[in-house]
């Protein structure tokens, strides 16, 4: 059963929630682009407050099917993230890559599991570094779709925040 681009995208949807696609692109190698902006408000414990969130996210892949009818996905993405404390005012910039190209078998019974991490640097005086490690755990379920197992998030902050 060949899996699509569809599927890619639907599986970037579970994990990053709603998205807006701006852009969705191929190279003559056949390596597709994505780039999605959207926004979300996490709770960060130890600012001890929510954060605006507004990111960019930039992927770029390679998905083929093997002669056995296995489907591989080959990807990198790159992720650069603005916060803005909800009280504080504070501002920050972050950045986080994949954990290096990633090579996904897309096979009933697969389980595919990773951890990023991202370092926020403040643009305010007086805000604190902050450390913060997305981990995934995904299976593909006997009808070859993706099923987010697990999905949690840490945040570290790093410095004085006085």
């Amino acid at each position: 059963m060949r899996k699509s681009k569809y599927l890619t995208v639907l599986a970037l949807g579970l994990l990053f929630g709603p998205m807006a696609l701006s852009a969705f692109a191929g190279d003559s190698r056949g390596i597709e682009f994505i780039e999605v902006k959207d926004s979300w408000k996490p709770y960060v414990p130890c600012l001890d407050e929510e954060v605006f969130d507004s990111y960019v996210f930039r992927l770029a892949y390679h998905e083929f099917e093997t002669p056995s009818g296995n489907v591989h996905i080959i990807g990198n993405w790159k992720v650069t993230s603005y916060w803005t404390g909800v009280n504080s005012g504070w501002e920050w910039i972050g950045r986080g890559n994949s954990p290096g190209v990633e090579n996904y078998k897309l096979d009933k019974g697969e389980v595919v599991q990773f951890v990023s991490n991202y370092l926020y640097k403040p643009l305010s005086s007086g805000a604190p570094r902050v450390k913060v490690q997305f981990r995934f755990k995904l299976t593909v379920n006997a009808n070859g779709e993706f099923v987010v197992d697990r999905f949690d998030e840490s945040f570290r902050c790093l410095g004085s925040n006085k």
